[in-house]
């Protein structure tokens, strides 16, 4: 194919980026959103949306739990061995939370 030259290739993304897109999502124009001497975004240009999506995916503070307990004994002819345990995880990640109960009898 024809090389392109670097400004050309700012203009085509200055004239086409929201054709391209299908929506603008910042408070300026379609026409100033892109300089067509930089190809860079207009630097007064602001975002319209929130878009920490890592708050909707992680949470701040994970917590882990893990409480056990044991019991066992005997004598000569008889042994035995309980147990119970429980554990509760809420990953960093939503959603991703993790519970676990336990129980033995021998």
């Amino acid at each position: 194919g024809t090389p392109v030259t670097i400004g050309a290739a700012r203009q085509t993304a200055s004239n086409n980026l929201i054709g391209e897109l299908g929506y603008n999502l910042y408070d300026v124009s379609d026409a100033t959103l892109v300089d067509p001497t930089t190809g860079k975004l207009n630097s007064s240009a602001n975002l319209l949306v929130n878009d920490r999506w890592d708050d909707v995916l992680f949470r701040d503070n994970a917590s882990f739990s893990s409480t056990n307990l044991n019991v066992s004994g005997g004598s000569e002819d008889v042994t035995y061995y309980f147990s119970l345990g429980t554990q509760n995880d809420n990953g960093y990640t939503i959603r991703s939370n993790f519970e676990r109960h336990t129980a033995r009898l021998k």
